[in-house]
């Protein structure tokens, strides 16, 4: 969904490419630790023989699997060209409950739902290497027709086939949704149970993508195992195809005696490599099911906004562009990154580390679920920026979903938005020139809607707070000396999608602007607002917007 508001300058969120040299910390062994005792050929479907990977190893464990034929002949992409998740995948994902029409089988998605994939796709704006991998085992295993999509295998594809792109983003999303986030989000094996648990289950025709991460955390990256070769010098290779190297496999070396493993990995053949890590202690690989994903997946975006729902329902809080966040309850409880560190002192939260994240760098920000119950205070640093950044935060919980967009972070600077535990308010104080939309989205038993607003103040900190009561929306400034507002509505029903867009109306000091949306008819009809001056409770006057859309 397109949105601006044209009294302001358009803002256009950067996407950045994957990066031609990493600053990953050296490969080796690490620290020894305990847990998991050593993987061996546990009985059926091991194929046996001399070693064929990287190494010169012998085979004792095979998925059948291999990166030519199986993977695809193109590298690992961004974002730039291509399409990732439509209102398709997303009704597939999650079925009708995403839908807030549907018409001769044609689904409109929710605001709410439309929020929601907008985040999922600009994700994976790092890369698809978790997408790729799953879409590559689903066609090897054959429960994913590779001929839908125009040839006899998955190398045989096309990186340029749309109906490819959006699968792969399909499968690529299923690591924010449950259960096919199961193993990224619980308890990770050591390295030697890893190896026990990928042997054990290539053995009952079992298909796995490998995740791993960076020993201090990020640069989360993906790639698909497919066989286990012992080394004459008693080291163990994992053997994969990376997708990063297509027609090629590739080796993550382990160490049974330390429990340990490395991994020398680059974002293409012909850019510089830096090592990946761990040990017992560091958890940081893990295998990840693909039959996890072939289940129906959770929508915890899904049904009606209301009070009593969001107090009994996570929320998902995610950040694209520049700059770290922080979610903090007022309670002395916080979740976010620091630094180059996640820390995680929120009882409950979790923290979703994308496997789409550029290689090595730490600045593609988590995920975080929060519980519900609490107010929440997120804040946007841009400590660790060398230049000015484009952002947007959102909070997306059960039928809302709350933003803010077109923020201008520079180096050093510091933003905070707040929402409300029941998900019906959202604030933001405005740093210096930024003009950012503030965006309330809503969906209820009738029509849905997403309510933004604009405000440009010529008051360095004036507050904003957007919040809705049932169908009146109500905004609230604070401290804005004089002020140019913009008002943008859609509402998605019976009668389709309807829009209305007005932008520049002036105004002096503090004040609350209220409508009800039950109130507006629609395309090309003007929205009455109340004017309360001073916010002291009663209206002053009457504003009635023009429809500029």
């Amino acid at each position: 969904m397109n949105r601006t508001l044209i009294f302001a300058a358009v803002v256009i969120l950067g996407c950045s490419e994957l990066p031609m040299s990493g600053t990953g910390g050296g490969a080796g062994g690490g620290s020894t630790g305990g847990g998991g005792g050593g993987f061996g050929n546990t009985g059926g479907g091991f194929m046996m023989g001399a070693g064929a990977g990287p190494g010169s190893g012998t085979i004792t464990a095979s998925s059948g699997f291999r990166s030519k034929p199986h993977g695809f002949s193109f590298e690992n992409y961004t974002n730039e060209g291509v399409t990732n998740l439509t209102s398709v995948e997303l009704r597939r994902l999650f079925g009708d409950a995403v839908c807030a029409t549907l018409e001769n089988g044609a689904c409109t998605l929710t605001p709410v739902a439309t929020q929601w994939m907008e985040q999922a796709n600009g994700a994976m704006n790092g890369g698809h290497c978790f997408g790729m991998s799953h879409t590559a085992l689903l066609m090897q295993k054959g429960t994913l027709a590779a001929s839908a999509f125009g040839g006899p295998d998955a190398f045989a594809l096309q990186k340029g086939d749309e109906r490819l792109q959006r699968e792969i983003a399909y499968w690529m999303s299923t690591q924010f949704t449950a259960p096919g986030n199961r193993s990224i989000t619980s308890t990770r094996p050591t390295p030697n149970e890893l190896l026990t648990q990928l042997a054990e289950g290539w053995a009952r025709n079992e298909r796995f993508t490998l995740a791993f991460f960076m020993r201090q955390g990020g640069g989360g990256h993906a790639v698909t195992p497919h066989s286990l070769q012992t080394l004459p010098n008693g080291k163990v290779e994992l053997v994969v195809y990376d997708n990063n190297y297509p027609n090629a496999d590739r080796a993550i070396t382990f160490d049974a005696a330390a429990n340990s493993w490395s991994y020398s990995a680059s974002v293409n053949p012909m850019a510089p490599a830096s090592g990946y890590d761990g040990d017992a202690t560091t958890r940081n690989i893990f295998a990840v099911p693909v039959a996890d994903a072939e289940q129906p997946q959770q929508c915890t975006f899904c049904g009606n906004a209301s009070p009593t729902n969001a107090m009994a329902a996570p929320r998902t809080v995610s950040a694209l562009g520049g700059g770290d966040l922080v979610v903090d309850d007022g309670q002395g409880h916080q979740v976010g990154t620091d630094g180059a560190e996640v820390g995680n002192t929120f009882p409950g939260a979790q923290v979703l580390a994308p496997l789409s994240a550029e290689l090595y760098a730490d600045d593609t920000e988590p995920r975080y679920v929060i519980p519900a119950g609490s107010d929440l205070t997120v804040t946007l640093s841009g400590a660790r920026l060398a230049a000015r950044a484009a952002s947007s935060v959102s909070i997306v919980g059960p039928g809302y979903a709350l933003s803010v967009e077109g923020l201008q972070l520079d180096p050093g600077q510091t933003d905070q938005l707040w929402v409300s535990a029941d998900g019906q308010a959202v604030g933001y104080a405005t740093q210096g020139p930024e003009t950012p939309t503030v965006f309330n989205t809503f969906t209820t038993a009738g029509d849905d809607f997403e309510v933004g607003v604009q405000v440009v103040s010529d008051a360095d900190g004036a507050q904003f707070l957007l919040e809705r009561a049932g169908s009146v929306v109500a905004l609230k400034l604070s401290g804005a000396g004089a002020t140019q507002y913009g008002v943008l509505l859609t509402r998605v029903g019976a009668n389709g999608s309807e829009h209305f867009l007005h932008a520049g109306t002036a105004l002096q000091g503090d004040a609350t602007l209220s409508f009800d949306l039950a109130t507006w008819a629609g395309n090309g009809s003007p929205l009455t607002l109340s004017v309360d001056l001073g916010s002291d409770g009663s209206v002053d006057q009457t504003e009635v917007l023009v429809d500029q859309d």
